[in-house]
């Protein structure tokens, strides 16, 4: 979604485009793309003169003879091209513009989300909704605004209300340029991070105009015509990249359903300890890295150990029965053959994963918060991905080794190879490998596996 330099971008285009014109005609090719009465929007400004574009935040203004106004929000994929009268060139061409020069101004928006409004002097406009900008923002009435929240620092700062302008892409570059973790509560910012927020937003959001914004996916300030700002992003987009102050893989996790990356290192949440997930294939070699963490001071939680205590709790056993049968147990233990049985069935999977993965997080979830500050935590998953647990992770490790090695090593072990593969095949290796921190591959010995994991910066 565009946000304030991207509209500042497209607002100095359409003020060189359309400065000055009066509007001969306007058409409106869907309807819904305009709030409040459409006929007095296609009526009331015709004969008008443009006389300049305004922005606030993401908001452009059309600001016409007589006190009218066209609001105008691009969402995501909202564009003006310029072009002549009564010739939508381009699918997706919603609003057409007529001027007194001959030429036209087009609406172009393939998502279907953008808005237009016809406000009249002395109405309630879009920008009366916003709040200051960086650099009009006081840090004393930025602290005052965040003491009221309970949301994030990040969510907080996207808040048109609270702040105009910054969006997903901004939060993340100003958050990372301050050190702040998108993750702590917006009510603890003190009035120095208040004023290093500001600051930085201001720089880099200037830097971002300078550079005609950020172009990431469809992002055009005019026809033709891509955003540099992209190619200065330090945080947005960098997810497993080295932190370009301390090195460390920059991390990506979702924050109310935007995806957000920050440095585990520079960025470490107060009060957290570190969290490090482990996760591959059966017999990759997870319990051998695990036993080496724990050799250097993590603290360990096992997800499969968790689980098998779960077994005997009573609201546990009492879900699996009605979810499974009662044959599920047998004689008060879990009738483990019968169960494993019955979940290769994938309805059956899904029952059986809606009650224990709530559980195992909200056991991981405690260790966590019960943890200091500095100590180091090791979430031992198989299905770090699968339950969702890699966004409770500050790095992941991906441990895999070649099917015929761990084939190997279950026959080794005398135990049944072929059932214990077919298993393993639901496991998401190509969504983790990519996702993953690192990637380490356990094909040799264990002092060899050992030795690479001695190389990772963890220390």
């Amino acid at each position: 979604m565009p946000e304030l330099p991207e509209v500042e971008t497209v607002r100095a285009f359409l003020d060189n485009a359309v400065r000055g014109k009066r509007i001969n005609s306007i058409r409106v090719f869907y309807p819904r793309l305009i709030e409040g009465d459409p006929n007095e929007f296609i009526t009331l400004p015709i004969g008008k003169r443009i006389e300049r574009m305004q922005r606030k935040g993401k908001w452009l203004k059309f600001a016409l003879e007589d006190g009218l106004a066209i609001y105008s929000h691009l969402r995501m994929e909202g564009k003006y091209f310029l072009g002549t009268p009564n010739h939508p060139e381009r699918k997706f061409d919603f609003a057409e513009f007529d001027f007194d020069d001959g030429t036209a101004l087009y609406y172009n928006d393939q998502r279907k989300f953008g808005r237009m409004s016809l406000v009249k002097q002395g109405e309630h406009s879009p920008f009366d909704e916003l709040g200051d900008e960086p650099w009009d923002k006081d840090p004393s009435i930025l602290v005052r605004d965040l003491s009221k929240r309970k949301d994030t620092i990040k969510q907080a700062i996207m808040d048109q209300t609270v702040i105009a302008g910054i969006g997903n892409i901004y939060a993340d570059e100003t958050l990372f340029a301050c050190r702040i973790n998108p993750f702590e509560k917006a009510s603890s910012m003190s009035l120095e991070q208040c004023e290093s927020i500001l600051k930085e937003a201001t720089r880099i959001m200037r830097i971002a105009i300078e550079e005609g914004g950020s172009t990431i996916k469809s992002y055009h300030p005019q026809d033709g015509v891509d955003g540099r700002m992209q190619n200065e992003l330090l945080a947005y987009g960098a997810e497993n990249r080295n932190c370009p102050r301390c090195g460390f893989p920059m991390r990506k996790v979702f924050l109310a359903g935007r995806g957000t990356t920050y440095c585990p290192i520079c960025q470490k949440k107060r009060g957290r300890a570190f969290v490090l997930g482990v996760t591959g294939p059966i017999h990759s070699g997870k319990s051998t890295a695990s036993k080496y963490f724990v050799s250097q001071g993590f603290i360990l939680f096992d997800a499969d150990a968790c689980v098998k205590s779960l077994y005997e709790i009573p609201k546990v056993k009492s879900a699996i029965k009605k979810a499974f049968g009662r044959l599920s147990y047998k004689d008060g233990k879990l009738n483990k053959a019968y169960v494993t049985k019955k979940s290769k069935d994938p309805k059956y999977k899904a029952k059986l994963e809606a009650i224990l993965h709530p559980i195992v997080i909200e056991e991981a979830q405690k260790l966590i918060h019960v943890s200091p500050e500095n100590a180091k935590i090791l979430l031992d998953v198989p299905l770090l991905y699968q339950s969702g647990m890699d966004q409770m992770c500050d790095a992941v490790l991906l441990v895999d080794a070649e099917e015929s090695k761990r084939k190997a090593r279950l026959i080794a072990e005398g135990r049944d190879a072929k059932a214990i593969m077919e298993i393993n095949r639901s496991f998401p290796l190509a969504k983790a490998k990519k996702k993953a921190t690192w990637v380490i591959y356990n094909d040799s010995t264990e002092d060899d596996f050992v030795a690479k994991l001695k190389e990772l910066p963890l220390q």
